[in-house]
């Protein structure tokens, strides 16, 4: 697809004015950092794995303040696609296509990840770029490039911030690999089509779920912490009863991940004998779920239906059938590989999702809230929810900001049957979901 063929028949627009729908321009006046102010913001991020530092990766990292992007388009939701400067004068592949912004979500900020195309170690500064927003899919604008497409058509120098994604570690490091020199490939690029299939279009183009409850987490605290995210949900949604308050917690108090960190034997370093936000290590699978069952029999939930897809990963793997096999409540055991037709049926009916993927032998778990299907290449995708800046050092840092809600591709990047999760680095491997039915 040539440039020019979404371009002809467009006008430019100087500065951060966009054009939109019968020519309407607005105006920004807060959000990130930068003169002018943009409602968004790019990233470049660097990895801590298991102590590795791997610094200035190819990862980029878009950020998109919805409410603020509804104010400088007029649109009430709409779409941000991303293209390199240097790619405008070739056939286009988009950096970042059709990332969905809504006026009316819960959550105030929405990420995805691209490739920045430097070399892994090289601190960037300057991205060129150019934003495109556009108030329906772009697959929609490729026949008919006249029609109403919202387009800063300067090519902006954008300042490149620095991001440390260092929340690797469901369970500790895999002694069976190690890990890549320059860190995890990034996402590739994607290309639109004008041959969407009619199940594609079929599908939602997105399903979210309400109440998107997401608290700051301690070291190696993602996989109770994922589980207490969709605890709480399904208090807020179900109205099971959770006794205990959803906030900042560590095992040995009483908040309902302190809480769950007591019941999967969740090992945390000790100075004085207090518990340390800093120093904590991470909890298999196993434990994750004979932890949750203790938990909920504890509670009088043991009416929760449970179900879950994918073994982990060795030395971690679960035995195959229902788990724990002993106890009021168990997990029933539906796979071992999680599907996107799983993933579906779960989200489809409301019930609180957590997913684990890996990268060589670390791994990382998060709340899933939602899907869709990406209009204009057909993609599976994944909303989740984290914390990617986990304590891991005394003075605290990563424990007032990281908070992350995030949208990625989730299909087999590599070929070999099982899902990857916005890299075909990351493997899924495991998921749990909770309901009443």
């Amino acid at each position: 697809m040539r440039w020019e063929h979404m371009t002809r028949h467009l006008s430019c627009v100087a500065g951060i004015a966009l054009a939109v729908s019968f020519g309407v321009l607005a105006q920004y006046t807060g959000g990130f950092e930068g003169d002018p102010y943009y409602p968004f913001g790019i990233a470049q991020v660097s990895f801590r794995v298991e102590g590795d530092l791997y610094e200035y990766s190819r990862w980029g990292k878009l950020t998109v303040h919805q409410e603020g992007m509804c104010q400088l388009t007029d649109l009430c939701c709409g779409y941000i696609s991303v293209v390199a400067a240097d790619l405008l004068e070739f056939d286009v592949e988009f950096l970042v296509l059709d990332m969905p912004f809504r006026e009316d979500a819960d959550y105030p900020e929405l990420s995805t990840y691209f490739d920045l195309g430097t070399t892994s170690g090289v601190e960037v500064d300057r991205f060129p770029a150019v934003i495109i927003v556009t108030g329906d899919p772009l697959f929609r604008y490729l026949a008919d490039p006249s029609g109403p497409l919202a387009l800063p058509c300067d090519i902006y120098a954008l300042p490149i911030s620095q991001v440390l994604w260092n929340a690797w570690n469901v369970v500790g490091s895999s002694s069976s690999s190690a890990m890549s020199s320059s860190g995890p490939r990034p996402p590739g690029a994607s290309v639109p089509s004008l041959a969407i299939h009619s199940a594609d279009l079929a599908s939602p183009d997105q399903v979210l779920h309400y109440s998107w409850y997401n608290v700051q987490a301690a070291n190696a605290q993602c996989f109770p912490m994922a589980l207490a995210n969709g605890l709480q949900y399904l208090e807020s949604r179900f109205g099971i009863d959770i006794a205990e308050a959803h906030t900042m917690g560590l095992k040995g108090d009483s908040t309902l991940v302190g809480t769950l960190d007591q019941d999967m034997s969740r090992r945390v370093m000790t100075f004085r004998n207090e518990y340390l936000r800093w120093a904590g290590e991470g909890v298999p699978f196993a434990a994750f779920l004979e932890g949750m069952s203790t938990y909920l029999a504890t509670h009088g939930e043991t009416d929760l239906v449970h179900r879950h897809q994918g073994r982990g990963y060795v030395p971690f793997t679960l035995p195959p059938g229902t788990f724990p096999q002993a106890g009021q409540v168990s997990s029933r055991d539906e796979g071992d590989v999680v599907t996107e037709a799983w993933l579906i049926e779960q989200l489809d009916n409301e019930r609180a999702v957590e997913l684990v993927f890996r990268w060589c032998g670390a791994s990382h778990a998060v709340r899933i809230f939602g899907y869709g299907r990406r209009r204009s290449d057909g993609r599976f995708m994944l909303y989740f929810l984290d914390d990617e800046t986990q304590p891991q050092e005394p003075s605290g840092y990563g424990d007032a900001d990281g908070l992350r809600y995030a949208w990625v591709e989730a299909w087999d990047m590599t070929g070999n049957g099982i899902l990857n999760l916005a890299s075909a680095d990351f493997e899924i491997c495991f998921a749990a979901s909770h309901a009443p039915f």
